[in-house]
């Protein structure tokens, strides 16, 4: 039996995306309640209001009505109509202890929760407990105990989604149980509860009851406060009280009487991480009673979902009968609502709106899809967000502990960045959610001036050091080059040849064979294309492979089939949309190319797990992964999306969620693609991963000389990129914090063409050079599994890397001392890093050691470098007119005279643009990066 508390949590890292949706519903619900709105307005599905009427059989107008008096007044026949439904609820138990609640669905069918009753092997010693009930006295009825008979019908719906089975995630089971109970008593005196999978049982605004066996109690009923007032795609979402073990009892609409939903779960509010919190807004744990969790209200499985997976299950032929009992009800009522037809098909006026509703001053709900914030039409107020660093003084923050409401006006809501983080300077960062129509930089100002708070930064839209180049022009020094403006590529392997046939490393691959030069960044970085798997290192490798965690922080990930197998689809995360399928949604013309759209997470996984694509009929194919060893993959990739598209990042915010859940989860290497400006958010977030032992291998950037946020920080691996002649990327970012460099210049790597076909061509980015690195950091760990724990602390592994990454390098003899400044300690080589002896513990030194505080930076250059970078970015990203652009905003008067500090003509000239020729853009970039 799988624990209620693993429930909640997956019940809160599926739903606590959509909480501000369920607190919208329940604003709705309690207007209705008051008698200010309809009840039936509620409900926004028209098909489900026509259909509820036909059940009532009566005209649209006066089955409205009926409708929206119902829960006050209910014919008396509806006692029966419970105690019916009541006589069918049973508690399961094992060895005379209480597992869950279960209802008889067929003759000798019992439903009930996957999480109850998991598998066949979990329901041997279980028992379905009837009439364990108090009777008109008080007193303990005499129950009757029917065993299960799973052989005869077993069919179950697994807790938590996967993509690759149809129906899973809805958390059922249907298990016989015998015809007779071990006291004699025939199952036939317990009238079933035959499911009716048309919908129209039930509309929002109505009540529904459970008949439960909470905490193993006898049987109860909850009268009161009981409305459906919200819904998911699967799920309803209802008032009522439940406990432990009411798991799997049957939730009945009060209305109609029929059965609307398998309860499955309490409904916890959550935090941004999707972790239940408690009414005082801590994070709840498995240990937390259920009195102190901030409870949203309940969830159940829909039965008309339930009733579409049961009819396209691939059952056994002995099971038929079963299904048919179980669907009889469906057929039935179907019948009788097409025999309705009139009442049904009859249209709907729209329900009569209130001023009340108009005028509700409710929190604005962030689309998550497309990182816009609604606002509220009467004020312009939008949900603006900022991190903050809290003051060292105790005193200052326990009063802020109280106060924050009174002392920003708006405020929705404080939570710590890194929960769970040990660090102090960790425990000082929050991030506040504040309802204003104020501008983001003014509004910070204003919070910075409070006492307890040292620095306030908006969490703005940026750009990413990734662009998109407008013309094929391989030649031309542009990121992720060779990208056609409608997002498509052409083949350029004659550009490629013409312009590097006399260069080290094709000269090299091309000896081997015509189409190894595809590979040359394998030979480049000294990677053997068939190592002998019989012999370390790769032996020790592919044993220890699959016991890494490997992740990716990027666009996500799409069908190309170069890297589609590659990806772990069962721990992928959507930070942007809150949502567990990490699917690449870029929402541009690339989309008339349908989902295969292969976008930047799936560029660069191809060079870390890529395999064989599976049509090419241009011959084409080339490049495989790093870790893909004698063509076989010993482990996956979590892709977790964090961007919606190459060239624009979202909230800051979204980023350092992922990192910190890959760091919680214990992750060995992760690795990022693209960068942007630095926050102070970002520089604790490496810091956080560098202590806890995660490799974070990050680009070093593209275009814009220098080093890009995270790479910048010292907890991070730093990657530039070099070309097949062993000279720097002309457009890699260059710095004293670069750690090392890689292949990044003509890249082979998977595309589409602009017929949709899948094909692979040269581009080039430092984008390209980290996941190599990455993939040597996993072969690093793998190798040295076991010989690792010597080091005690985390950092120390990572420490440990960086030392054997730099000493083992290849340092090409035409290199001046200032690439070896500006470009790491030479070239990744494989072989010698695995070679390479590792360190002792006393060896290290911690990246952070001596490292100061955050620096404070002005608001007004912070406001002036976010703009500035987001300018030279897009004009550098030419072709991206399809990519989401940002919207130009006035500078304020603080940031135009941080401007006018680095104009050559002093604060006049900064009138115009913010990249005018007067003003040093360059000069104030450096500085903001502080390089």
């Amino acid at each position: 039996m799988i624990s209620r508390w693993s429930v909640v949590e997956q019940v809160a890292l599926r739903y606590g995306h959509v909480e501000g949706a369920f607190d919208q519903a329940a604003k709705r619900m309690a207007l209705a309640k008051e008698g200010l709105i309809p009840k039936y307005s509620m409900e926004d599905n028209q098909q489900r209001i026509q259909l509820r009427a036909a059940r009532e059989g009566l005209p649209l107008p006066l089955a409205l009505e009926r409708i929206n008096g119902i829960s006050n007044f209910q014919d008396k026949n509806i006692l029966e109509k419970l105690e019916l439904k009541a006589r069918a609820v049973c508690r399961l138990t094992r060895n005379h202890e209480p597992i869950g609640t279960g209802f008889l669905v067929a003759e000798n069918i019992i439903l009930t929760n996957h999480h109850v009753i998991e598998s066949i092997d979990d329901a041997n010693g279980m028992v379905a407990e009837f009439d364990y009930e108090l009777d008109v006295h008080d007193k303990l009825e005499k129950y009757t105990s029917f065993e299960l008979l799973p052989a005869t019908f077993f069919l179950t719906s697994s807790l938590v989604k996967d993509k690759q089975v149809p129906f899973s995630g809805l958390d059922f089971t249907f298990i016989a149980i015998k015809p007779v109970s071990r006291e004699g008593k025939s199952i036939q005196e317990y009238p079933p509860i035959y499911l009716d999978g048309n919908i129209g049982k039930i509309i929002k605004g109505e009540s529904c009851i459970i008949i439960q066996h909470p905490n193993g109690f006898p049987k109860k009923i909850v009268l009161k406060d009981t409305t459906f007032f919200s819904e998911t795609g699967t799920r309803l979402v209802y008032e009522s009280d439940t406990l432990p073990g009411s798991s799997g009892a049957v939730v009945v609409a009060l209305g109609t009487c029929e059965v609307v939903a398998l309860h499955h779960s309490g409904l916890p509010r959550t935090d941004d991480l999707n972790r239940p919190l408690t009414k005082i807004g801590t994070v709840a744990n498995a240990s937390t009673p259920d009195s102190e969790i901030d409870w949203i209200g309940n969830e159940g499985i829909k039965i008309s979902k339930i009733i579409e997976a049961l009819t396209a299950a691939n059952l056994p032929v002995e099971m038929e009968v079963g299904r048919k009992a179980l669907l009889n009800m469906t057929a039935d009522m179907a019948g009788k609502l097409s025999r309705n037809a009139d009442i049904v098909n009859q249209p709907m006026a729209t329900p009569p709106q209130n001023e009340n509703l108009d005028k509700m001053n409710t929190v604005p709900i962030e689309n998550p899809g497309v990182g816009i914030t609604a606002t509220t039409p009467e004020t312009g107020e939008a949900l603006q967000y900022f991190e903050v660093l809290l003051n060292e003084s105790q005193t200052l923050r326990q009063h802020w502990e109280q106060a924050a409401p009174q002392l920003i006006p708006g405020l929705v809501r404080r939570q710590a960045l890194l929960s769970l983080s040990t660090d102090p300077l960790a425990e000082r960062l929050e991030y506040l959610t504040v309802r204003s129509s104020q501008d983001p930089w003014l509004l910070a100002a204003d919070i910075e001036k409070i006492p307890v708070i040292d620095m306030c930064t908006p969490d703005l839209e940026s750009r990413t050091d990734v662009g998109v180049a407008e013309d094929y022009d391989i030649s031309a020094r542009a990121t992720e080059s060779i990208i056609a403006p409608d997002g498509t590529a052409e083949p350029n392997e004659n550009i490629f040849t013409g312009r590097w046939e006399n260069a080290k490393w094709y000269k090299e691959a091309h000896n081997v064979a015509a189409d190894k030069i595809r590979w040359w960044h394998w030979y480049a970085v000294n990677c053997p294309l068939q190592p002998d798997a019989g012999k370390d290192p790769w032996k020790g490798i592919a044993q220890n492979l699959s016991k890494l965690r490997f992740v990716q922080l990027d666009t996500g990930y799409t069908t190309h089939s170069k890297a589609f197998p590659a990806f772990d689809l069962d721990r992928d995360y959507d930070f942007l949309e809150q949502d567990n399928t990490a699917e690449d949604r870029a929402k541009n013309i690339l989309q008339r190319l349908g989902f295969k759209h292969p976008s930047h997470g799936t560029r660069t996984a191809s060079l870390t797990l890529g395999g064989k694509m599976v049509a090419d009929p241009m011959k084409l194919d080339g490049n495989n992964g790093m870790l893909n060893l004698f063509d076989q993959r010993f482990t996956k990739l979590i892709p977790y999306r964090i961007a919606r598209s190459v060239v624009l990042i979202g909230r800051g915010k979204e980023m350092v969620d992922a990192a910190n859940t890959a760091i919680r989860n214990q992750t060995d290497v992760m690795f990022m693609c693209m960068g942007s400006y630095p926050r102070p958010m970002f520089e604790v977030v490496a810091r956080e991963a560098y202590m806890n032992g995660v490799i974070w291998v990050c680009a070093a950037g593209n275009e814009v000389e220098v080093v890009v946020a995270p790479a910048m920080y010292p907890g991070t691996i730093c990657v530039g990129g070099t070309n097949p002649g062993d000279e720097p990327w002309s457009g890699s970012s260059y710095g004293n914090v670069v750690d090392i460099s890689a292949p990044g210049e003509d890249v082979y790597v998977p595309f589409l063409d602009k017929h949709g076909n899948e094909i692979m061509v040269y581009g080039s980015g430092t984008s390209y050079a980290t996941p190599q690195v990455a993939s040597a950091a996993m072969m690093w760990k793998a190798f040295h599994y076991a010989e690792l724990s010597k080091f005690q602390k985390p950092w120390q592994v990572v420490e440990a890397f960086r030392h054997c990454l730099q000493h083992s390098a290849r340092k090409p003899g035409n290199w001046p001392d200032q690439y070896f400044r500006n470009y790491g300690k030479g070239i990744l080589d494989i072989q010698a890093l695995l070679a390479y002896p590792l360190p002792g513990p006393d060896d290290l030194k911690c990246a952070y050691d001596g490292v100061k505080d955050i620096a404070k930076k002005d608001l007004g250059v912070k406001e002036a470098a976010h703009a500035i970078w987001n300018t030279i970015k897009r004009k550098l990203s030419k072709g991206t007119q399809l990519e989401e652009s940002l919207l130009s905003v006035p500078l304020s008067q603080r940031a135009r005279a941080a401007l006018a500090a680095f104009s050559k003509t002093g604060y006049g000239s900064v009138t115009e643009s913010i990249l005018s020729p007067d003003v040093q853009s360059d000069l104030l970039i450096r500085e903001f990066f502080e390089q």
